[in-house]
Protein backbone atom coordinates (compact mmCIF):
# COMPACT_ATOMS: atom_id res chain seq x y z
CA UNK A 1 0.00 0.00 0.00
CA UNK A 2 1.21 3.51 -0.83
CA UNK A 3 -0.01 6.57 1.06
CA UNK A 4 -0.09 10.21 -0.01
CA UNK A 5 -0.77 12.73 2.75
CA UNK A 6 -1.72 16.38 3.03
CA UNK A 7 1.17 18.50 4.28
CA UNK A 8 0.77 19.51 7.94
CA UNK A 9 1.38 23.18 7.15
CA UNK A 10 -1.53 23.02 4.71
CA UNK A 11 -3.88 21.41 7.19
CA UNK A 12 -2.94 23.67 10.06
CA UNK A 13 -2.76 27.14 8.52
CA UNK A 14 -1.65 29.73 11.11
CA UNK A 15 -2.21 33.46 11.41
CA UNK A 16 0.47 35.94 12.49
CA UNK A 17 -0.33 35.20 16.13
CA UNK A 18 0.11 31.47 15.70
CA UNK A 19 -3.59 30.64 15.89
CA UNK A 20 -5.06 28.02 13.58
CA UNK A 21 -7.17 29.73 10.92
CA UNK A 22 -9.50 28.44 8.24
CA UNK A 23 -8.05 24.96 8.07
CA UNK A 24 -7.51 23.50 4.61
CA UNK A 25 -10.80 23.21 2.77
CA UNK A 26 -10.71 20.75 -0.10
CA UNK A 27 -8.63 20.00 -3.16
CA UNK A 28 -10.12 17.79 -5.86
CA UNK A 29 -8.67 16.93 -9.23
CA UNK A 30 -9.26 14.55 -12.11
CA UNK A 31 -6.69 15.87 -14.53
CA UNK A 32 -3.54 18.01 -14.62
CA UNK A 33 -1.03 19.24 -17.18
CA UNK A 34 1.94 16.94 -17.69
CA UNK A 35 4.43 19.71 -18.46
CA UNK A 36 7.51 17.51 -18.79
CA UNK A 37 5.92 14.60 -20.62
CA UNK A 38 6.04 11.83 -18.05
CA UNK A 39 3.06 10.11 -19.69
CA UNK A 40 3.49 11.16 -23.30
CA UNK A 41 3.80 14.45 -25.13
CA UNK A 42 4.78 17.38 -22.87
CA UNK A 43 2.05 19.90 -22.14
CA UNK A 44 -0.91 17.56 -22.47
CA UNK A 45 -3.60 17.00 -19.89
CA UNK A 46 -3.50 13.60 -18.20
CA UNK A 47 -6.00 11.71 -16.08
CA UNK A 48 -6.22 8.36 -14.34
CA UNK A 49 -8.85 6.66 -16.49
CA UNK A 50 -11.12 4.31 -14.55
CA UNK A 51 -13.34 3.36 -17.47
CA UNK A 52 -14.56 4.37 -20.89
CA UNK A 53 -18.13 5.47 -21.48
CA UNK A 54 -20.48 4.18 -24.15
CA UNK A 55 -19.58 7.29 -26.15
CA UNK A 56 -15.91 6.34 -26.03
CA UNK A 57 -14.94 9.09 -23.63
CA UNK A 58 -12.44 8.45 -20.85
CA UNK A 59 -13.86 8.60 -17.33
CA UNK A 60 -11.18 9.90 -15.00
CA UNK A 61 -10.99 9.09 -11.30
CA UNK A 62 -11.52 12.04 -8.95
CA UNK A 63 -8.95 12.43 -6.17
CA UNK A 64 -9.74 14.52 -3.08
CA UNK A 65 -7.72 15.87 -0.16
CA UNK A 66 -9.45 17.70 2.68
CA UNK A 67 -9.33 18.23 6.44
CA UNK A 68 -10.99 14.88 7.07
CA UNK A 69 -9.61 13.02 4.04
CA UNK A 70 -6.02 14.13 4.36
CA UNK A 71 -4.58 10.85 3.12
CA UNK A 72 -5.11 8.83 -0.02
CA UNK A 73 -4.21 5.13 -0.14
CA UNK A 74 -3.49 3.15 -3.26
CA UNK A 75 -1.78 -0.10 -4.13
CA UNK A 76 1.52 -0.16 -5.95
CA UNK A 77 -0.02 -2.40 -8.63
CA UNK A 78 -3.06 -0.16 -9.30
CA UNK A 79 -3.18 0.87 -12.96
CA UNK A 80 -5.76 2.60 -15.15
CA UNK A 81 -7.25 1.22 -18.39
CA UNK A 82 -4.16 2.39 -20.30
CA UNK A 83 -1.68 0.88 -17.85
CA UNK A 84 -0.87 4.15 -16.09
CA UNK A 85 0.25 3.62 -12.49
CA UNK A 86 -1.89 5.41 -9.89
CA UNK A 87 1.21 5.96 -7.76
CA UNK A 88 3.03 7.57 -10.69
CA UNK A 89 -0.03 9.66 -11.55
CA UNK A 90 -0.15 11.10 -8.02
CA UNK A 91 3.61 11.50 -7.65
CA UNK A 92 3.74 13.61 -10.80
CA UNK A 93 0.84 15.90 -9.92
CA UNK A 94 2.09 19.53 -9.83
CA UNK A 95 1.03 19.87 -6.18
CA UNK A 96 2.84 16.73 -5.01
CA UNK A 97 6.14 17.35 -3.26
CA UNK A 98 9.06 16.62 -5.60
CA UNK A 99 6.95 16.37 -8.75
CA UNK A 100 8.85 17.27 -11.95
CA UNK A 101 5.60 18.93 -13.06
CA UNK A 102 5.67 21.25 -10.05
CA UNK A 103 5.96 25.01 -10.12
CA UNK A 104 9.52 25.90 -9.11
CA UNK A 105 11.32 29.08 -8.24
CA UNK A 106 14.92 28.01 -8.44
CA UNK A 107 15.10 24.89 -6.29
CA UNK A 108 12.03 25.87 -4.25
CA UNK A 109 8.79 24.12 -5.23
CA UNK A 110 5.72 26.33 -4.86
CA UNK A 111 2.12 25.35 -4.12
CA UNK A 112 2.96 21.96 -2.60
CA UNK A 113 -0.17 20.43 -1.09
CA UNK A 114 0.53 16.71 -0.54
CA UNK A 115 3.41 14.26 -0.51
CA UNK A 116 4.29 10.58 -0.56
CA UNK A 117 4.13 9.22 2.98
CA UNK A 118 7.59 7.99 3.81
CA UNK A 119 8.22 8.86 7.47
CA UNK A 120 6.62 8.22 10.83
CA UNK A 121 5.81 11.93 11.00
CA UNK A 122 3.80 11.67 7.79
CA UNK A 123 1.86 8.76 9.25
CA UNK A 124 1.06 10.86 12.31
CA UNK A 125 -0.47 13.50 10.03
CA UNK A 126 -2.84 10.90 8.59
CA UNK A 127 -3.73 9.64 12.06
CA UNK A 128 -4.39 13.15 13.34
CA UNK A 129 -7.09 13.66 10.74
CA UNK A 130 -8.93 10.62 12.07
CA UNK A 131 -8.57 11.90 15.63
CA UNK A 132 -9.90 15.32 14.63
CA UNK A 133 -12.94 13.76 12.96
CA UNK A 134 -13.72 11.71 16.05
CA UNK A 135 -13.23 14.68 18.39
CA UNK A 136 -15.42 16.92 16.26
CA UNK A 137 -18.29 14.44 16.09
CA UNK A 138 -18.10 13.76 19.82
CA UNK A 139 -18.08 17.49 20.52
CA UNK A 140 -21.05 18.27 18.26
CA UNK A 141 -23.20 15.61 19.89
CA UNK A 142 -22.62 17.28 23.27
CA UNK A 143 -23.48 20.85 22.23
CA UNK A 144 -26.22 22.66 24.10
CA UNK A 145 -28.99 24.14 21.88
CA UNK A 146 -27.70 27.72 22.07
CA UNK A 147 -24.16 26.77 21.07
CA UNK A 148 -25.47 24.50 18.33
CA UNK A 149 -27.46 27.42 16.88
CA UNK A 150 -24.39 29.68 16.99
CA UNK A 151 -22.12 27.14 15.29
CA UNK A 152 -24.75 26.36 12.65
CA UNK A 153 -25.21 30.04 11.87
CA UNK A 154 -21.51 30.67 11.32
CA UNK A 155 -20.32 27.32 10.00
CA UNK A 156 -23.04 26.36 7.54
CA UNK A 157 -25.29 29.44 7.37
CA UNK A 158 -28.15 27.39 8.80
CA UNK A 159 -30.44 29.44 11.02
CA UNK A 160 -33.43 28.50 13.10
CA UNK A 161 -34.58 26.25 15.90
CA UNK A 162 -31.95 23.83 17.24
CA UNK A 163 -33.28 20.36 16.45
CA UNK A 164 -32.20 17.00 15.05
CA UNK A 165 -31.99 18.36 11.51
CA UNK A 166 -29.64 21.13 12.58
CA UNK A 167 -27.59 18.70 14.65
CA UNK A 168 -27.28 16.30 11.73
CA UNK A 169 -26.17 19.01 9.32
CA UNK A 170 -23.62 20.44 11.73
CA UNK A 171 -22.24 16.98 12.54
CA UNK A 172 -21.84 16.20 8.82
CA UNK A 173 -19.99 19.46 8.29
CA UNK A 174 -17.85 19.11 11.41
CA UNK A 175 -16.65 15.66 10.36
CA UNK A 176 -15.57 17.06 7.00
CA UNK A 177 -14.15 20.32 8.36
CA UNK A 178 -13.08 19.55 11.95
CA UNK A 179 -10.50 22.33 12.17
CA UNK A 180 -12.98 24.95 11.00
CA UNK A 181 -15.54 23.57 13.46
CA UNK A 182 -13.21 23.92 16.44
CA UNK A 183 -12.09 27.39 15.31
CA UNK A 184 -15.72 28.55 15.43
CA UNK A 185 -16.53 26.68 18.63
CA UNK A 186 -13.58 28.26 20.45
CA UNK A 187 -14.07 31.76 19.06
CA UNK A 188 -14.64 34.45 21.65
CA UNK A 189 -17.02 36.40 19.40
CA UNK A 190 -19.09 33.36 18.38
CA UNK A 191 -22.42 34.63 19.69
CA UNK A 192 -22.18 38.11 18.20
CA UNK A 193 -21.02 36.80 14.82
CA UNK A 194 -23.88 34.31 14.74
CA UNK A 195 -26.59 36.78 15.72
CA UNK A 196 -25.29 39.40 13.25
CA UNK A 197 -25.48 36.86 10.45
CA UNK A 198 -29.01 35.96 11.38
CA UNK A 199 -29.88 39.65 11.65
CA UNK A 200 -28.58 40.10 8.11
CA UNK A 201 -30.64 37.13 6.96
CA UNK A 202 -33.78 38.58 8.52
CA UNK A 203 -33.13 42.07 7.20
CA UNK A 204 -32.63 43.68 10.60
CA UNK A 205 -29.07 44.54 9.59
CA UNK A 206 -28.41 45.45 5.97
CA UNK A 207 -25.13 44.90 4.14
CA UNK A 208 -24.28 47.36 1.37
CA UNK A 209 -21.08 46.19 -0.23
CA UNK A 210 -19.18 45.33 2.93
CA UNK A 211 -20.76 48.10 5.06
CA UNK A 212 -23.10 46.89 7.81
CA UNK A 213 -26.04 49.17 8.67
CA UNK A 214 -28.75 48.98 11.28
CA UNK A 215 -31.29 51.30 9.79
CA UNK A 216 -29.17 54.35 8.96
CA UNK A 217 -26.66 53.61 11.70
CA UNK A 218 -23.32 52.41 10.33
CA UNK A 219 -22.01 49.54 12.43
CA UNK A 220 -18.81 49.13 10.48
CA UNK A 221 -17.13 48.47 7.17
CA UNK A 222 -17.06 44.70 7.66
CA UNK A 223 -18.54 41.96 9.80
CA UNK A 224 -15.54 42.14 12.14
CA UNK A 225 -15.95 45.91 12.46
CA UNK A 226 -19.67 45.48 13.24
CA UNK A 227 -18.79 42.98 15.96
CA UNK A 228 -16.28 45.41 17.46
CA UNK A 229 -18.86 48.24 17.37
CA UNK A 230 -21.53 46.22 19.11
CA UNK A 231 -19.02 44.94 21.66
CA UNK A 232 -18.16 48.53 22.53
CA UNK A 233 -21.84 49.56 22.76
CA UNK A 234 -23.61 47.34 25.33
CA UNK A 235 -26.98 48.96 24.60
CA UNK A 236 -26.60 47.96 20.93
CA UNK A 237 -25.95 44.36 21.91
CA UNK A 238 -29.00 44.33 24.17
CA UNK A 239 -31.14 45.82 21.42
CA UNK A 240 -29.87 43.22 18.95
CA UNK A 241 -30.73 40.43 21.38
CA UNK A 242 -34.26 41.83 21.61
CA UNK A 243 -34.59 42.24 17.84
CA UNK A 244 -33.26 38.82 16.82
CA UNK A 245 -33.93 35.43 18.40
CA UNK A 246 -31.05 33.19 17.37
CA UNK A 247 -32.90 29.98 18.21
CA UNK A 248 -36.18 30.85 16.43
CA UNK A 249 -37.10 30.27 12.78
CA UNK A 250 -36.13 32.94 10.26
CA UNK A 251 -38.58 35.86 10.34
CA UNK A 252 -38.57 38.60 7.72
CA UNK A 253 -38.19 41.95 9.47
CA UNK A 254 -41.40 43.96 9.31
CA UNK A 255 -39.44 47.15 8.97
CA UNK A 256 -35.78 48.02 8.75
CA UNK A 257 -35.53 50.74 11.34
CA UNK A 258 -32.51 51.40 13.45
CA UNK A 259 -31.99 50.18 16.97
CA UNK A 260 -33.72 51.84 19.91
CA UNK A 261 -31.45 54.53 21.31
CA UNK A 262 -31.56 55.21 25.04
CA UNK A 263 -28.46 57.35 25.23
CA UNK A 264 -26.31 59.12 22.74
CA UNK A 265 -23.09 57.29 21.94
Amino acid sequence: MVWFVLLPERQYAKDQNGNTINGFGQMSFTTYTDKVGIFGNPGRGVKYVQSRGDDGRDNGKNFTFSQSKNAFICRAEDKDVYGKSMVDFLKNHPNCQGSPNGNYRGSLQLDVVFKLLDTEGDAEVALEAKRNMARALDSVLKLDPQTLAEVASIGIAYHGTPNSIMLHRVSEWAEKRPLDYFNILNSGDRFLRAIIRKAVKEGVIQVRGTLHYWGEELLGGSEDAAIAYITNHPDAEQALREAVDLTAPIVEAKNKVGRPRKNKD
